[in-house]
């Protein structure tokens, strides 16, 4: 859910795994906790060799106190606001507020922020909070929305909502209005209602302070932004005709078409992601867009024709181009002038944002573990002279040419001496959903002997579903994590029904290997 790098370590929070910490650039980790998920982190320098990271849980948030060079140390769990209060516990996404103009400090002089939302089955309501003493009091809104992201301005902050774009002051976090001029975009049906993702662009002004430049809104079906503190907004949409990206669409302000400002389409209405790099002096912002279907007409005759693609606009998003379509792209990272993109088709490299190559197949030089084509991309992150890429099935670490030092993951051991069921071999992920895990689900095994081996998956009434191997040569002491997968189909193709089912590995010396897995839709 989330990495930073603070005090000479690198710690992620894992929606599956908790949160875990590593030493030496994910060579190896070590868990800070896993007994539930961790969806957010938040680092703050105290003193300039100590620091405080937050952790956002389901119980709340958890602070550490943080040396230079050492572990998370004296843990303690911050209640977001009170019992009265009836907050959601679970903080999915926390935030760090200067505000010199309220009665809020923290050591770094500023206000803590914690977005929560409420999940099924579990007391608490959606909403949000903030604290101005390390979590001793909070001041919860009274405002019960469901909010997905934050920024500010000085004493403002705005509020991604699924009811629109908010804004409000610190002062009284309960006393907010939605912003009407963005909402004219909405009634306009130029976006959806709910905004995913809201940013602002801070500069200096003529006094050198700093000084919001433009604010962004992020949409499934557009990105918004106003240059003018929410006065007028514009919209970018796609391109009319996706074979001329750099043909001109006029500004939009409050729902409707002007010719005030011209704006460069993006590839696609559905914004998933938004980065900025800064190279060479130039501040250039890149947004991956996604394909919603068919959006408006530009005209009475011409429909918008929306792909899935990069889009990069190098002068504040007043206009925008588009370098790379066919892309399902998550995640950027920078270095200097090159780019790297994570996608579901690969992870993309340019070294000048123009020109660009896909990376596929990844294999550890060591251990020979793979990532192939198949799995997705999701996040990528330039650490020092590395390049780390995330996916559902483990890290890889790359250096700057592209060439894998190792892949990392959770896979553990097993024992071929182990009988049964008991640690000889097992399945990932489980539960396994053929339509939602890309790649299939794993079988890890290590044959006791060198020989011919089978592996057969059966259904509960104990009826064959699908031979998976059928007596082909495994090696005696070699662990096999992902070479031989099931993608949840029976031997007709069909893709099995919801229940339980079993493999079972036959080796050559006669022993047996099985396990359960149970198969979800």
């Amino acid at each position: 859910a989330a990495i930073v790098l603070a005090a000479g370590m690198v710690f992620a929070a894992c929606e599956d795994g908790g949160f875990i910490s590593s030493a030496n650039l994910g060579l190896s980790w070590d868990p800070v906790f896993v007994d539930q998920p961790a969806h957010a982190l938040l680092v703050v320098q105290t003193t300039p060799s100590a620091w405080r990271i937050y952790v956002g849980t389901d119980i709340g948030i958890i602070r550490y106190v943080l040396p230079a060079g050492g572990l998370p140390q004296s843990p303690d769990t911050l209640a977001i606001g009170s019992f009265q209060d009836n907050l959601s516990q679970r903080v999915v996404r926390m935030g760090l507020q200067p505000a010199p103009c309220s009665t809020f400090f923290l050591p770094a002089d500023t206000a803590l922020w914690a977005l929560c939302r409420a999940r099924s089955g579990v007391s608490g309501t959606d909403g949000f909070a903030v604290t101005g003493d390390s979590g001793a009091t909070w001041a919860v809104s009274t405002r019960r929305l469901p909010i997905n992201d934050v920024a500010f301005n000085g004493c403002q902050f705005f509020l991604a909502t699924d009811s629109g774009l908010a804004v409000g002051n610190l002062r009284n976090i309960s006393d907010m209005a939605f912003v009407s001029t963005y909402d004219n975009l909405v009634t306009g049906g130029r976006v959806k209602r709910e905004v995913r993702s809201v940013a602002t662009q801070m500069g200096r002004d003529f006094n050198g302070a700093d000084s919001m430049i433009a604010l962004w809104a992020g949409s499934d079906s557009g990105l918004a932004l106003t240059f003018d503190a929410g006065a007028r907004w514009g919209v970018v949409f796609a391109n009319s005709d996706p074979h001329e990206f750099d043909l001109i669409q006029r500004f939009i302000s409050r729902g409707i078409d002007t010719a005030t400002s011209n704006f460069l389409q993006l590839s696609g209405n559905f914004v998933t992601t938004l980065a900025l790099q800064q190279t060479g002096g130039a501040r250039v912002i890149w947004a991956a867009t996604q394909a919603t279907g068919q959006g408006r007409a530009t005209t009475i005759t011409t429909p918008f024709k929306e792909k899935n693609g990069v889009s990069v606009s190098r002068d504040g998003g007043q206009s925008w181009s588009v370098p790379l379509v066919g892309h399902e792209v998550w995640n950027f990272a920078f270095d200097g002038p090159t780019v790297w993109a994570a996608s579901s088709q690969g992870l993309l490299h340019s070294p000048d944002g123009i020109h660009w190559d896909t990376l596929t197949n990844f294999v550890d030089p060591l251990t020979k573990a793979t990532i192939d084509l198949s799995v997705e991309i999701f996040a990528v992150e330039v650490v020092g002279n590395e390049v780390w890429i995330g996916t559902e099935n483990g890290f890889a670490i790359l250096n700057k040419d592209g060439k894998v030092q190792s892949i990392k993951r959770t896979f553990q051991p097993v024992d071929p001496a182990t009988p049964g069921t008991e640690g000889g071999a097992y399945a990932n992920p489980v539960p396994y959903s053929p339509s939602l895990t890309a790649g299939g689900l794993r079988l890890h095994y290590k044959p006791p002997v060198s020989g011919p081996v089978t592996i057969t998956i059966y259904d509960f009434a104990n009826h064959v579903v699908k031979v998976l191997l059928d007596r082909v040569s495994r090696d005696a002491g070699r662990q096999y994590d992902e070479t031989d997968l099931w993608d949840g189909r029976n031997g007709g193709g069909d893709i099995v029904a919801v229940g339980t089912y079993f493999f079972v590995i036959e080796y050559a010396n006669g022993a047996v290997h099985w396990g359960k897995i149970p198969v979800i839709r």
